[in-house]
Protein backbone atom coordinates (compact mmCIF):
# COMPACT_ATOMS: atom_id res chain seq x y z
CA UNK A 1 0.00 0.00 0.00
CA UNK A 2 1.45 3.68 -1.01
CA UNK A 3 2.42 5.21 2.65
CA UNK A 4 4.06 8.34 3.38
CA UNK A 5 7.35 7.40 4.78
CA UNK A 6 7.19 10.63 6.73
CA UNK A 7 3.80 10.09 9.22
CA UNK A 8 2.89 6.43 7.73
CA UNK A 9 -0.33 8.00 6.48
CA UNK A 10 -2.02 5.84 3.31
CA UNK A 11 -1.80 7.85 0.22
CA UNK A 12 -4.80 8.30 -2.46
CA UNK A 13 -5.14 5.41 -5.29
CA UNK A 14 -6.11 8.16 -7.75
CA UNK A 15 -3.07 9.79 -6.64
CA UNK A 16 -0.95 7.24 -7.06
CA UNK A 17 -2.34 6.10 -10.17
CA UNK A 18 -1.73 9.44 -12.24
CA UNK A 19 2.18 10.09 -11.52
CA UNK A 20 3.75 9.93 -14.43
CA UNK A 21 7.48 10.13 -15.39
CA UNK A 22 7.03 13.80 -16.28
CA UNK A 23 5.33 14.49 -12.65
CA UNK A 24 6.45 12.11 -9.85
CA UNK A 25 5.25 14.02 -7.09
CA UNK A 26 2.88 14.10 -4.73
CA UNK A 27 1.58 15.69 -1.42
CA UNK A 28 0.86 13.69 1.60
CA UNK A 29 -2.58 14.80 2.24
CA UNK A 30 -1.63 14.17 6.75
CA UNK A 31 1.74 15.58 6.89
CA UNK A 32 1.76 18.05 3.77
CA UNK A 33 5.05 16.64 2.85
CA UNK A 34 5.90 16.59 -0.17
CA UNK A 35 6.88 13.00 -1.78
CA UNK A 36 8.01 11.70 -5.03
CA UNK A 37 8.33 8.25 -6.93
CA UNK A 38 11.21 6.71 -8.65
CA UNK A 39 10.89 7.82 -12.38
CA UNK A 40 12.54 4.51 -13.34
CA UNK A 41 9.86 2.74 -11.52
CA UNK A 42 6.98 4.81 -12.84
CA UNK A 43 8.60 4.17 -16.62
CA UNK A 44 8.87 0.37 -16.04
CA UNK A 45 4.97 0.49 -15.06
CA UNK A 46 3.92 2.88 -18.12
CA UNK A 47 6.20 0.31 -20.32
CA UNK A 48 4.32 -2.59 -18.64
CA UNK A 49 0.92 -0.88 -19.52
CA UNK A 50 1.79 0.31 -22.71
CA UNK A 51 2.87 -3.13 -23.52
CA UNK A 52 0.15 -5.12 -22.15
CA UNK A 53 -2.50 -2.36 -24.24
CA UNK A 54 -0.90 -3.02 -27.55
CA UNK A 55 -0.98 -6.41 -27.21
CA UNK A 56 -4.61 -5.78 -26.56
CA UNK A 57 -5.22 -3.76 -29.47
CA UNK A 58 -3.48 -5.75 -32.31
CA UNK A 59 -5.66 -8.68 -31.30
CA UNK A 60 -8.80 -6.11 -31.37
CA UNK A 61 -10.30 -7.96 -33.92
CA UNK A 62 -10.32 -11.31 -33.05
CA UNK A 63 -10.79 -11.12 -29.27
CA UNK A 64 -14.18 -8.91 -30.19
CA UNK A 65 -15.79 -11.36 -32.17
CA UNK A 66 -18.85 -12.80 -31.95
CA UNK A 67 -17.60 -15.90 -29.64
CA UNK A 68 -15.17 -15.12 -27.41
CA UNK A 69 -15.55 -11.02 -26.64
CA UNK A 70 -16.95 -10.98 -23.43
CA UNK A 71 -14.70 -13.18 -21.68
CA UNK A 72 -11.93 -11.61 -23.68
CA UNK A 73 -12.88 -7.92 -22.64
CA UNK A 74 -13.44 -9.51 -18.56
CA UNK A 75 -9.83 -11.00 -18.20
CA UNK A 76 -8.71 -7.56 -19.50
CA UNK A 77 -10.00 -5.78 -16.97
CA UNK A 78 -9.24 -7.92 -14.44
CA UNK A 79 -5.44 -7.70 -15.19
CA UNK A 80 -5.58 -3.94 -15.29
CA UNK A 81 -7.14 -3.48 -12.20
CA UNK A 82 -4.99 -6.22 -10.76
CA UNK A 83 -1.79 -4.13 -12.40
CA UNK A 84 -3.28 -1.00 -10.95
CA UNK A 85 -2.98 -2.47 -7.42
CA UNK A 86 0.23 -3.73 -7.74
CA UNK A 87 1.71 -0.76 -8.66
CA UNK A 88 -0.02 1.18 -5.82
CA UNK A 89 1.00 -1.59 -3.07
CA UNK A 90 4.36 -1.60 -4.44
CA UNK A 91 5.21 1.93 -4.98
CA UNK A 92 8.00 2.95 -2.91
CA UNK A 93 7.95 7.05 -2.12
CA UNK A 94 10.42 9.10 -1.01
CA UNK A 95 10.73 12.22 1.29
CA UNK A 96 11.58 15.31 -1.87
CA UNK A 97 14.18 17.13 -0.85
CA UNK A 98 12.48 20.21 -3.10
CA UNK A 99 9.92 20.32 -0.76
CA UNK A 100 8.20 23.67 -3.10
CA UNK A 101 4.50 22.74 -2.80
CA UNK A 102 2.94 25.51 -5.44
CA UNK A 103 2.43 23.26 -8.32
CA UNK A 104 1.00 20.53 -5.96
CA UNK A 105 -1.83 22.68 -4.05
CA UNK A 106 -5.16 23.82 -5.46
CA UNK A 107 -4.53 27.73 -4.98
CA UNK A 108 -8.31 28.73 -5.63
CA UNK A 109 -9.86 29.90 -2.42
CA UNK A 110 -13.53 31.11 -2.33
CA UNK A 111 -14.40 33.09 -0.20
CA UNK A 112 -17.12 33.37 1.76
CA UNK A 113 -20.62 34.61 0.45
CA UNK A 114 -21.77 37.46 2.50
CA UNK A 115 -24.98 37.35 3.89
CA UNK A 116 -27.69 39.16 3.38
CA UNK A 117 -29.06 41.96 5.19
CA UNK A 118 -32.41 42.86 6.80
CA UNK A 119 -34.56 43.95 4.17
CA UNK A 120 -32.70 43.39 1.04
CA UNK A 121 -33.65 44.73 -2.38
CA UNK A 122 -33.79 42.35 -5.17
CA UNK A 123 -30.44 43.42 -7.09
CA UNK A 124 -29.21 42.56 -3.65
CA UNK A 125 -30.51 39.10 -3.65
CA UNK A 126 -29.42 38.58 -6.82
CA UNK A 127 -25.77 39.83 -5.99
CA UNK A 128 -25.44 37.31 -3.83
CA UNK A 129 -27.24 34.67 -5.47
CA UNK A 130 -24.51 35.46 -8.21
CA UNK A 131 -21.64 35.46 -6.12
CA UNK A 132 -19.59 32.06 -7.13
CA UNK A 133 -20.25 32.67 -10.55
CA UNK A 134 -17.05 33.35 -12.86
CA UNK A 135 -16.80 36.81 -14.70
CA UNK A 136 -17.47 35.12 -17.84
CA UNK A 137 -20.77 34.01 -16.86
CA UNK A 138 -21.42 38.02 -15.17
CA UNK A 139 -20.79 39.48 -18.21
CA UNK A 140 -22.94 36.65 -20.38
CA UNK A 141 -25.68 37.82 -17.74
CA UNK A 142 -25.06 41.45 -17.84
CA UNK A 143 -25.72 41.53 -21.33
CA UNK A 144 -28.40 38.65 -21.85
CA UNK A 145 -31.61 40.28 -23.50
CA UNK A 146 -33.80 37.76 -21.87
CA UNK A 147 -32.69 38.14 -18.36
CA UNK A 148 -34.90 41.04 -15.89
CA UNK A 149 -33.27 44.26 -15.03
CA UNK A 150 -32.39 43.42 -11.40
CA UNK A 151 -30.07 40.41 -12.73
CA UNK A 152 -28.51 42.69 -15.38
CA UNK A 153 -28.01 45.00 -12.80
CA UNK A 154 -26.74 42.66 -10.17
CA UNK A 155 -24.17 40.98 -12.60
CA UNK A 156 -22.79 44.74 -13.27
CA UNK A 157 -22.22 45.73 -9.96
CA UNK A 158 -20.75 42.32 -9.22
CA UNK A 159 -18.24 43.05 -11.93
CA UNK A 160 -17.37 46.14 -10.81
CA UNK A 161 -17.05 45.14 -7.57
CA UNK A 162 -14.55 42.65 -8.21
CA UNK A 163 -12.39 44.89 -10.54
CA UNK A 164 -12.17 47.24 -7.78
CA UNK A 165 -10.75 44.50 -5.56
CA UNK A 166 -8.25 43.76 -7.69
CA UNK A 167 -7.43 47.17 -8.58
CA UNK A 168 -6.43 47.24 -5.23
CA UNK A 169 -4.48 44.90 -4.86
Amino acid sequence: MAKCPKCSGRLNFLDILTLSKLSNRILCSSCQTVLEANKSTLAVYGAVMASFLLLFMQNFENWFGLTNSLWILGSVVVVLVFLGMGYYFLIKLTVSKDQNRTDLEDTFQLTDRPELPENYTRTEYLKNRFFYKSNTELEMIATDPKRIQAAKDAAKELLLDRKSNTNEI
